[in-house]
């Protein structure tokens, strides 16, 4: 459904008969440009094409009422409401796609006031004819299955509501609306209460048996139990992130107190502790140092020379056998020790090596302590204790320094910052033990839900064993039952498809690169959780006003492209929170490609300069409300701020 014309009548600043306003798009230039200074009634124009449309259904009433009424009298302007006799209207023509046909309609809805009374008359044409109040009632009943006043509501971006929606940290809520409604979610709700209204109203009037009524019961209870459960996660899911919240806060401020020089009381007792370990290592390591200097640097020394003396030892160690075997030979005769003698002379090969050192065993003992003591610490080992030990010596003087500091007058500089550490260490220790609390009753109302449904299933199968035809009661339980299943089921499948769109489109608009690399909705809180290109969890609360508008403004166009109505949208005021460098990335990827038909109602301090040159190119009218306060009325005319 598109919007092709609208004509006010005394409405708000619109007084007289206005100029019909042409607001129709074409394929490629969907934008229709509204200007104006606050005030001037961009929104009044806005709200204007839901009345005129719906009338009480608008409101939120059924039919014409006092109060309907009486909530016109809003929108009426106030000097022409003054008069005894005055009249007061609302034209909107809008095109319908109806069996590959377009068809327009004229919703012609006039007020007359005569004293105190106010009469309402609906005129209805389809392609410039009148149609009967048959036919009239048809188009208006499927006008609200098409886009009802919920999902108008929905299809406005207001800038200021979503700045707000933000502060009052209402994301949530938002969200909640959002996709309820354009996924026709509470569809299923109505559906729901009407039935448990009519499961309610057969208990009541005593047509229902024992067992059904038992099983009423059971089932009330086990819905209470299940909404106590869902009330406690989410209390307890406010808690976790109160705390995570805190805690990256608190952070952030140890990081602000570090950079500043400053140290926490833990902080100071802990880097105490490392100084006296690191003293203790230095004091250890200067010792073996020490120890090195005096007993064995002479031996690291000549360790080339000490290697050639160990071998040539070891040379001589058959030589010296060889000469004991033959002084054996002279008393025990040649034959006898012959083998022995082969064997030494095989191993010492024809090398003659001399007998330098006839070492005693002492000298044999000796080395291969130094040799131990070679394996034990090499030279690479000795040079790397000597640069740790220098390292540790840079360290501890800069422990000192940094203990120093803060024990002096800076330190009384970074009280505030210090107490705002405190305070924050306190609020997470005493949010910690509420939460503590909230588990322990998280599992009594787990059990009480499980025996619930114990109970809830046993009545059910009861009933089933003893059931020998369907009747209505049966018959609205598993319309009930099947209904909830497939709703769980779509928001499950919509809030994912939903999220993987949305990340696509804040990394579009976004200008920070591998921020955010995914969104995700829970399906029954409609909590938003934010993950780095790591996969690590990011607080909602790191992002700016302006960052925060930007992923609301993705989720709100991944909702439109996704849900595929094609209707009109309309942003008001979008670019208050948005920084420069982003404002034209947000307006050439959500502002003029979110639908078939965008209104974009801006001040002249918005859509200017090179953003205006952004959406010229799809502009299809441009209109600039001029407010005459003198008059106090606002005039429609052609063109733009200059």
């Amino acid at each position: 459904m598109k919007i092709n014309k609208i004509q006010l009548r005394n409405i708000g600043p619109y007084i007289g008969n206005n100029n019909i306003i042409d607001v129709s798009v074409k394929k490629n230039n969907n934008i229709v440009l509204i200007g104006g200074k606050n005030g001037a009634g961009k929104t009044t124009l806005l709200n204007s094409i839901k009345i005129g449309l719906f009338g009480p259904y608008a409101f939120g009433l059924k039919s014409a009422s006092d109060m309907y009424y009486t909530s016109l009298v809003q929108i009426f302007n106030y000097k022409e409401f003054k008069k005894e006799v005055s009249y007061f209207g609302i034209e909107v023509e809008i095109s319908i796609i109806e069996n590959y046909i377009e068809n327009i309609y004229k919703f012609n809805r006039n007020w007359t006031k005569i004293k105190d009374d106010i009469s309402e008359v609906l005129v209805i044409e389809k392609n410039n004819r009148k149609i009967d109040s048959e036919e009239s009632e048809q188009i208006q009943s499927k006008l609200k299955e098409i886009m009802p006043p919920t999902v108008i509501d929905t299809m406005l971006f207001d800038g200021e509501k979503i700045a707000q929606i933000i502060d009052d940290n209402k994301i949530s809520e938002y969200l909640k609306e959002l996709i309820d409604v354009n996924f026709n979610i509470n569809i299923f709700d109505k559906m729901e209460s009407d039935i448990n209204y009519y499961i309610e109203k057969e208990k009541n009037s005593k047509s229902l048996s024992v067992e059904e009524i038992n099983l009423i019961e059971y089932q009330k209870k086990y819905d209470e139990s299940k909404k106590n459960l869902k009330n406690i996660v989410d209390i307890k899911k406010k808690y976790e992130k109160s705390i995570n919240d805190k805690k990256f806060k608190l952070k952030y401020l140890n990081k602000r107190f570090e950079n500043y020089g400053g140290l926490t009381e833990k902080d100071k007792e802990s880097m105490l502790q490392s100084l006296e370990k690191l003293e203790a290592e230095r004091k250890n390591n200067l010792n073996i140092i020490k120890e090195f200097l005096e007993d064995d640097a002479v031996f690291y020394l000549n360790k080339k020379r000490l290697k050639n003396i160990k071998k040539s030892l070891d040379m001589e160690k058959p030589l010296l056998l060889l000469q004991y075997v033959r002084e054996i030979g002279e008393y025990l005769g040649e034959s006898e020790v012959s083998t022995l003698k082969k064997k030494f002379e095989k191993i010492i090969g024809e090398e003659k090596n001399e007998i330098k050192y006839n070492s005693s065993k002492k000298l044999y003992t000796d080395l291969e302590i130094i040799f131990k003591k070679f394996d034990k610490r090499s030279n690479k080992d000795l040079k790397l204790l000597l640069s740790n030990n220098k390292e540790d010596l840079i360290n501890s003087k800069e422990y000192k320094k940094i203990i120093s500091n803060n024990t002096n007058d800076n330190a009384r500089d970074l009280k505030e910052l210090l107490d705002e550490i405190k305070t924050s260490e306190k609020d997470i220790k005493e949010l910690e033990e509420k939460l503590k609390e909230v588990d322990k009753d998280l599992k009594i109302i787990e059990n009480e839900n499980k025996v619930a449904l114990i109970e809830l299933e046993s009545a059910e199968k009861k009933i089933n064993e003893n059931k020998k035809e369907e009747n209505s009661f049966n018959i609205a339980r598993n319309i009930l039952k099947v209904s909830k299943e497939y709703k769980d089921k779509q928001l499950k499948t919509i809030v994912s498809k939903i999220s993987d769109i949305s990340v696509k489109k804040f990394e579009e608009i976004n200008k920070k690169e591998n921020y955010i690399s995914k969104i995700e909705i829970d399906k029954e809180t409609y909590d938003i959780k934010l993950f780095d290109n790591v996969g690590i969890e990011k607080s909602i609360t790191i992002l700016s006003a302006g960052e925060k508008q930007l992923l609301i403004s993705a989720i709100v166009w991944a909702v439109f492209k996704l849900s595929d109505r094609n209707n009109m949208f309309i942003f008001d005021t979008p670019l208050a929170r948005l920084d420069k460098e982003n404002r034209e990335l947000f307006v050439e990827k959500v502002l003029c490609t979110i639908s078939d038909q965008v209104f974009i109602l801006s001040t002249n301090e918005e859509i200017v300069g090179n953003l205006y040159k952004v959406v010229k190119k799809q502009i299809s009218k441009q209109y600039i409300l001029i407010n005459d306060e003198k008059d106090g009325k606002t005039v429609v005319e052609e063109g733009y701020f200059e």
